[in-house]
């Protein structure tokens, strides 16, 4: 009975192990080395965008040590560029057991800034989410949330920065927060989020947000993330 025990609990533990972590990947040619999780010859699912229409589609990466303008000598190369060859793709993706290759239903396919005075409305199957930046503070600088918010429930997302003008006007101007896709990637009905969270001029923080993976009291649940740094 022991052994079994225990050949029970060392197939439930291996297993556990084996559970594939949720990974988010730009292409790009100039990253620090500690900034890829990928390798050559992988197979990450590419979200591509052309024409308001997205779909979701096996890559096999090319990735290569590259000179890092940042830190490296002439002759050095701990830099990684990472090319998903034939595609420019929004974001690469891995490790995340709801995505499958195909069509995506698109509600933002380009690019849309946050903005501290107006919220931001994603509509999509006839539902609205408006995401929001809501700040505090009496001096120029202010401690702000992006809040999530369907008019019955509000989720904050994440944290920022904000500062106040001589007019009073409130503006992200150091790092500006964006909502680079919204669709339904993990086919639930329901919107998905890809956000960058930066909070720094020198920061890109690629983050995905999935509906499926959301808990009682959330729209979206954080599932993976890209920290990129500029020097």
């Amino acid at each position: 009975m022991k052994t079994i025990a225990s050949l029970l609990l060392l197939t439930c533990a291996s297993a556990f192990a084996a559970a594939p972590v949720p990974q988010l990947m730009l292409t790009g040619e100039t990253f620090h080395g500690d900034e890829v999780p990928g390798r050559t010859g992988e197979t990450w699912l590419a979200l591509v965008v052309d024409g308001g229409k997205a779909t979701l589609q096996p890559t096999t990466l090319k990735i290569e040590a590259v000179n890092d303008p940042v830190g490296d000598g002439p002759d050095e190369k701990t830099g990684r560029s990472v090319v998903a060859p034939g595609i420019e793709p929004r974001v690469l993706l891995r490790g995340i057991a709801s995505l499958r290759a195909g069509d995506i239903a698109v509600a933002m396919a380009d690019p849309q800034p946050l903005n501290a005075g107006t919220p931001l409305p994603i509509t999509f199957s006839g539902k609205t989410l408006n995401l929001g930046v809501r700040c505090s503070g009496t001096g120029d600088a202010l401690a702000c949330t992006v809040v999530l918010g369907d008019g019955v429930m509000e989720q904050v997302l994440f944290d920022t920065f904000a500062t106040r003008s001589e007019s009073g006007v409130i503006e992200l101007g150091e790092a500006v927060p964006s909502v680079l896709f919204a669709g339904d990637l993990d086919r639930d009905g329901r919107v998905d989020l890809l956000i960058d969270t930066t909070d720094h001029y020198n920061l890109s923080r690629p983050t995905l947000f999935l509906s499926g993976a959301a808990k009682k009291g959330q729209h979206v649940a954080h599932v993976a993330q890209q920290s990129i740094t500029g020097c």
